[in-house]
C-alpha cells in the first residue's frame, strides 16, 4: 500500500486524528457537563480550524466565535462559554491564550509534530514563543537536557537538605534527651538532700530553689555538707530548724556549720528578736518563764508567735473555767 501524502491548505493540515477515547477524557467530560449539548460540536469544529489554519494554533477572536457558532447552528455566547471552560480545565493552554490570544495545547502540538515528521513536505517548526513541547529541534533537545540536568541538581540539593534535616533532628533529639537527663539528675539529688535534711517541710519550695536558682556547683557543695548539717542541728528542736527552702535560699551551707558556733550566727538572713517567752523546757508544763534571745528567720518567727498565741489562748480559757 502506498504511503499517504499529506497536503496542506496554507500552513495547516488537510486532516487530523481524533483519539477514539476522546469522550472519556476527563477534561472533555468536565466541559460537557458544564456546557451541555453542543459542546462536542464546538470542540471538533475548533480543532478543525486549529489544524487546518496553522497546524498547531489559531487566534481566537469574535470573528472566529461567529464562524463556529454559524457552523454548528448555535449562539456565539455558547461558543465563548465552551472555550472559557476549555481553558479552565486546561484543554487549551490558558497561559498562551492570556498572553497571545491563541488556542493550542501540548496534545495538539505533539500531533502536529508527528504528522510533519511522517510527511514528505517540510513544514515550519513551532514558534518558540508558542512552544509547549521540546521535540522540534536540536536547540529544544538541548533545552530539555538542561532542564533534566537542573532537575538532577535539584534532586541532589533536596537529598542534601533531607540529610541536614535528619542530622538536625538527631542533634535536637540528643539535646532534648540531655536536658531530660539533667532534670532527672537534679530531682534525684534533691530527693537525697531532702531525705537527709533534719526538718521535712517546704519540700516543693525547696525543689524550686534547688532546680532553678542554684547552680550545679552550689548543689554539689550543698550535698557535700549533708553530714555537717545533720550534726549542726542534732541538738536543735525541730521547730527552730529552718525550713529547707529558707536554708537553701539563704545559702546556709556556706556558713561555719559547727555546733559550738550555732548561737553565734548573725547575718542579714535572720531577724534577731528579744522578748519574754517561756523556756523551751517549760513551754508546755506551765513552769517558770525565763528571758532569752534567739535568732530566727521570718518563717520560724511566725511559727513561734503562733504557738505562743495558741498557748495563751488555752491558758485564758482554763483560767475562766
Amino acid at each position: 500500500m502506498a504511503k499517504k501524502t499529506v497536503t496542506y491548505d496554507k500552513e495547516g493540515l488537510t486532516f487530523y486524528t481524533v483519539d477514539v477515547d476522546m469522550l472519556k477524557d476527563i477534561k472533555v467530560r468536565k466541559i460537557l457537563k458544564e456546557c451541555g449539548i453542543g459542546t462536542i460540536d464546538v470542540l471538533v469544529s475548533m480543532l478543525g480550524y486549529i489544524y487546518g489554519f496553522k497546524g498547531y494554533y489559531i487566534v481566537f477572536d469574535a470573528d472566529l466565535a461567529f464562524i463556529i457558532a454559524d457552523e454548528i447552528i448555535n449562539s456565539e455566547e455558547f461558543v465563548i462559554r465552551v472555550i472559557n471552560k476549555s481553558l479552565e480545565v486546561d484543554f487549551f493552554n490558558k497561559l498562551l491564550f492570556e498572553k497571545y490570544k491563541i488556542l493550542t495545547s501540548k496534545r495538539i502540538q505533539n500531533n502536529y509534530i508527528r504528522v510533519v515528521k511522517s510527511s514528505r513536505v517540510k513544514r515550519p517548526e513551532i514558534q518558540k514563543k508558542y512552544l509547549l513541547v521540546f521535540e522540534t529541534s536540536e536547540e529544544n533537545n538541548k533545552n530539555a537536557e538542561e532542564m533534566n540536568k537542573t532537575s538532577e541538581e535539584n534532586n541532589k540539593n533536596a537529598e542534601d537538605l533531607r540529610k541536614n534535616l535528619d542530622n538536625s533532628t538527631v542533634k535536637n533529639s540528643t539535646v532534648k534527651d540531655n536536658k531530660i537527663k539533667d532534670s532527672k539528675n537534679v530531682c534525684e539529688s534533691y530527693k537525697i538532700f531532702y531525705e537527709n535534711y533534719p526538718r521535712k517541710v517546704s519540700r516543693s519550695k525547696g525543689l524550686e530553689i534547688w532546680s532553678k536558682k542554684m547552680t550545679e556547683q552550689e548543689r554539689t557543695d550543698c550535698m557535700a555538707k549533708i553530714s555537717a548539717i545533720q550534726e549542726y542541728y542534732k541538738t536543735t528542736p525541730e521547730k527552730y530548724i529552718p525550713h529547707i527552702s529558707t536554708f537553701l535560699n539563704g545559702k546556709r551551707w556556706e556558713d561555719d556549720l559547727k555546733p559550738e558556733h550555732q548561737q553565734l550566727q548573725t547575718s542579714n538572713r535572720v531577724t534577731e528578736i528579744s522578748e519574754e517567752r517561756p523556756s523551751t523546757k517549760t513551754i508546755y508544763d506551765g513552769g517558770e518563764y525565763e528571758s532569752g534571745k534567739v535568732c530566727l528567720s521570718l518563717e520560724e518567727l511566725n511559727e513561734v508567735l503562733a504557738e505562743k498565741r495558741k498557748s495563751e489562748s488555752q491558758g485564758g480559757k482554763n483560767g475562766n473555767v
